[in-house]
């Protein structure tokens, strides 16, 4: 897509941003995929956040692309601080976000954009995704929830709404810099309030799922951030104050997250493939081990089968649901 138009509408220009620490091994890939992408309006924020290997001078290695801005953190801000430093100073009205070692498709974006031009009401548009780890390969596909009101109701459950590196969202919010973890889902469930959220039924890109990533080291922490999340959403639904207290045993769930991960590690594994068997074995396992996984799963089960009927959750859709 090179016109500046498409079907008489001016084209939006979209900022992708990348933030990335110590990633020399991956990041080339992932740029790649983003300067290959249909969609040429865009304007590409690189963001090394202090890395002691090479991934600094990688990303310098791209700036003939006019398109590409190199940012460089001074110390090691974490994730969350780099993201909410770089917002601060996009100016495009729609980001991208994209993780080191995940890749688009070449339209991804070009498809996204469509949408956003049909539907202005849009604040965030996600697709679905090819999981993948370094070892195995593609591990399955996505199956995200796709419509407004199943994405909503998906926030109240606790299912995974989709994989942050395959959305657009409007750049009328931040990232919060309370949010530790799951700083993606914070901002979504934020985003829902001013207009629609909604998921395209194609894979557009690949994500990876290795084992040495952020959610398997710090599972412990994830999970208690995406607890944060949803109390914080039904907090907003009731015209509460929002909190952000942690107020957990976060040392015996850390602990019993690490002993628990390679078994879950497995059941993710079996899911991706559909080894339905095996998975269910390796969750009844995992959850023995871990009481923690057992007391969220019957919670998420217990949201899922009840949430239509609760006033809470009528009360949110009253509020906020942009159904056409």
């Amino acid at each position: 897509m090179n016109s500046n138009e498409l079907n008489g509408d001016p084209l939006p220009k979209i900022a992708v941003l990348l933030s990335a620490y110590n990633e020399e091994d991956k990041i080339s890939d992932t740029i790649n995929s983003i300067i290959n992408q249909t969609y040429k309006s865009l304007k590409i924020y690189l963001v090394d956040d202090f890395s002691s290997d090479s991934t600094a001078y990688l990303m310098e290695c791209y700036k003939t692309d006019r398109r590409i801005k190199v940012i460089s953190n001074k110390f090691n801000k974490g994730l969350t601080k780099s993201l909410y430093d770089t917002v601060k100073i996009i100016k495009e009205p729609y980001i991208a976000r994209i993780d080191s070692g995940d890749f688009w498709r070449p339209d991804k974006i070009e498809k996204q954009v469509k949408e956003l031009l049909i539907d202005p009401n849009i604040v965030l548009i996600g697709t679905q995704t090819d999981y993948y780890d370094t070892i195995s390969g593609t591990q399955g596909r996505s199956n995200f929830p796709i419509s407004d009101l199943e994405i909503r109701k998906a926030f109240f459950y606790g299912r995974g709404v989709n994989s942050h590196s395959m959305i657009i969202f409007k750049n009328i919010l931040n990232y919060r810099k309370e949010m530790l973890y799951s700083q993606d889902l914070d901002l979504y469930m934020r985003l829902a309030e001013f207009g629609k959220v909604i998921c395209l039924n194609e894979v557009l890109g690949s994500t990876q799922i290795s084992s040495d990533g952020i959610s398997s080291r710090k599972k412990a922490l994830q999970m208690t951030y995406i607890n944060i999340c949803y109390l914080n959403l039904v907090r907003r639904t009731q015209g509460r104050e929002e909190s952000f207290n942690r107020n957990d045993k976060i040392f015996l769930k850390k602990f019993l997250y690490r002993i628990s991960q390679p078994t879950y590690k497995k059941y993710i594994k079996s899911s991706h493939n559909k080894e339905y068997l095996a998975a269910y074995l390796f969750l009844i396992f995992s959850c023995i081990v871990n009481p923690y996984f057992l007391i969220g799963y019957l919670n998420r089960a217990t949201r899922y089968l009840f949430i239509e009927h609760t006033k809470l959750y009528r009360g949110y859709l009253k509020k906020y649901s942009f159904q056409e």
